[in-house]
């Protein structure tokens, strides 16, 4: 009884009734001969010899190659974790598939907007945003918070590990700072311009951020800022294309340390 009511949940990891049925009883013999498991587990011995070829491409088992053959199961655990990881995996690049065909067509023309006015809310929307990054990052802009960097360069390189592609364009050259660069340099695309109070974050081909200051006496006033964050795909790509314009025409700063 304990074996047949693992059978649903083996087919629900692939597994045809057979193959399932041949592991389970494979379980219970430790090692054996092909024709012993066919007997065992109720599959026809014509067509055990191909059940056992297709657990072992799939890792359930280990096939001896003697004569006659042994075939010895996985361990449980271990081919269980592997399926679990790959599962998942499927899950969330199929979530993530399904949720831009949602966001392109069904929420086209509903755009969201939410807007912040301090400098820790906005710190922590450009943190939400970059943390459900999928495919490619881009900022362009000389405006950060104080405190922003550190947080922004954690936030970047989980989205880098995840394969995230950043790009940044910062300030002009002669005004980049080490700790500007020498914080994300090493895993961004960095290059030079940009030297206006604001700044603008775009996130896959959904999302943008854009953040500023208040100019009194030509300077940014760090204590009176604003952050609008828009879904909108329509208006992403827009600010994708002048993004992708300067893109190609500014210096790397690589190249000019």
């Amino acid at each position: 009884m304990v074996q047949k009511s693992l059978l649903p949940t083996l087919q629900k990891l692939g597994l045809t009734y057979y193959e399932a049925q041949a592991y389970i009883s494979l379980m219970t013999l430790g090692v054996a001969k092909p024709s012993v498991i066919a007997e065992e587990s109720g599959v026809p011995r014509t067509r055990i010899y191909e059940v056992l070829k297709k657990l072992e491409k799939d890792k359930w088992v280990t096939v001896e190659k003697s004569r006659p053959a042994t075939v010895t199961p996985t361990y449980p655990r271990k081919v269980l974790e592997e399926r679990k990881l790959l599962i998942n995996h499927e899950i969330d690049s199929l979530s993530n598939e399904l949720a831009m065909i949602y966001d392109d067509v069904i929420q086209k023309d509903v755009p969201k907007i939410r807007v912040v006015y301090s400098q820790e809310s906005i710190k922590q929307m450009a943190l939400d945003v970059l943390g459900n990054a999928k495919n490619r990052i881009v900022s362009m802009g000389s405006l950060y918070l104080p405190g922003e960097l550190e947080a922004l360069k954690d936030s970047l390189l989980r989205a880098k590990e995840r394969g995230v592609s950043i790009r940044i364009i910062s300030k002009p050259l002669e005004d980049l700072d080490k700790e500007m660069v020498d914080g994300f340099n090493e895993f961004v695309d960095v290059k030079a311009g940009h030297p206006y109070c604001l700044k603008t974050i775009m996130v896959d081909n959904r999302e943008t951020i854009l953040i500023m200051a208040k100019v009194e006496n030509g300077v940014p006033n760090l204590e009176d800022v604003i952050a609008v964050w828009i879904t909108s795909p329509q208006l992403t790509s827009y600010m994708w294309s002048i993004f992708d314009r300067d893109w190609k025409y500014l210096e790397d700063y690589r190249n000019n340390k």
